[in-house]
């Protein structure tokens, strides 16, 4: 056999075993990575403020969620059921689904979809009627939730209510006082830590209510009936 045939022969195993070599290389790192990759695109895991809607009543609760694979273990609270624990969940093909047992409430049946970071669906009890839902992550929303809020009128407190809802920058929600009754939040906005909205009621002149976002207090000054003064509020 001449030198030269020789020759080509050495280069064509040495491609074959560098293409092997590359390929085994990708393999070990798509094992390493991947895995890493999977973790870090996990879009379940973690706590969301979910609100439940009875007949256009606002229900807030919390939900601690686990992903691992497609099933889905957890627990939730809320103020009406007290604590929660999450069975046969199940997130694949971008639908999530659970049934959340309470030691002193009817069982919850929860379907819905996760769509560009926000979950969605509908829920019941069983034989019950069906209600809708939304849930996002906790971490990026700290105005959606139940508040204890403290009016100032003239030296005086004045407790009330506000269940608020936020969706990008738009508030929305509804207030509660024994001094006002029932309300409704409209032009409601939430953006770079301040809060602004206007509360409508059927017996009362509406509210208009500015203010900020710090350390987890609301606080800030509301306008009706010809005067300013100050409010504030914790979450519940």
């Amino acid at each position: 056999m001449s030198s030269r045939i020789i020759s080509i022969l050495a280069v064509a195993v040495l491609m074959a075993m560098s293409v092997c070599g590359c390929a085994a290389v990708k393999a070990h790192h798509r094992m390493l990575f991947g895995v890493r990759g999977a973790q870090a695109a996990d879009p379940i895991t973690g706590e969301w403020n979910f609100t439940g809607y009875d007949h256009g009543t606002a229900l807030p609760a919390v939900f601690k969620l686990r992903l691992s694979g497609i099933t889905i273990t957890g627990s939730t609270y809320t103020e009406k059921t007290g604590e929660g624990t999450l069975r046969e969940g199940k997130f694949e093909s971008g639908k999530i689904s659970f049934i959340i047992d309470f030691e002193r409430h009817k069982s919850l049946i929860v379907e819905g979809v996760l769509r560009d970071g926000k979950l969605t669906g509908q829920c019941h009890h069983p034989d019950g009627p069906m209600y809708t839902w939304e849930a996002v992550p906790r971490t990026n929303d700290q105005i959606s939730g139940e508040w204890n809020v403290t009016f100032y009128v003239h030296d005086m407190k004045t407790p009330a209510t506000f269940t608020l809802k936020l969706d990008g920058t738009a508030v929305t929600g509804t207030a509660y006082s024994d001094h006002t009754g029932p309300g409704t939040i409209r032009d409601g906005k939430y953006a770079e830590g301040k809060l602004s909205f206007t509360l409508d009621f059927q017996k009362h002149e509406s509210i208009v209510v500015n203010g900020v976002l710090k350390e987890g207090t609301l606080s800030g000054e509301f306008s009706t009936e010809g005067f300013t003064d100050k409010w504030e509020a914790t979450k519940k």
